[in-house]
């Protein structure tokens, strides 16, 4: 994604200190930075579910994921193996 201006941004995602400090300090503006600084001390969760998909400010939120993790694990479970989750991107 290219960098925006924070007028740009829906109103959480421009309140967001995260997003402000990626834009302040020209890092990359991705949904894999912002969830690496975001996560920073506790590790990157593993299953990714929708309630850290929540967490997310709308502007790096994948509105598909949920569908894709629930048609994944229907899938897995037609064919007999588990969903593990991973962080989609």
């Amino acid at each position: 994604m290219e960098e925006p201006d924070l007028i740009d941004l829906d109103d959480i995602s421009r309140d967001n200190v995260l997003i402000k400090k990626m834009i302040s300090e020209a890092l990359p503006f991705t949904r894999e930075q912002y969830i690496v600084m975001f996560y920073e001390d506790e590790g990157i969760p593993s299953p990714w579910t929708d309630v850290h998909e929540d967490r997310l400010p709308p502007v790096f939120r994948d509105t598909q994921s949920k569908q894709v993790r629930e048609a994944i694990a229907n899938l897995g479970e037609a064919i007999g193996v588990t969903y593990t989750g991973e962080i989609p991107r």
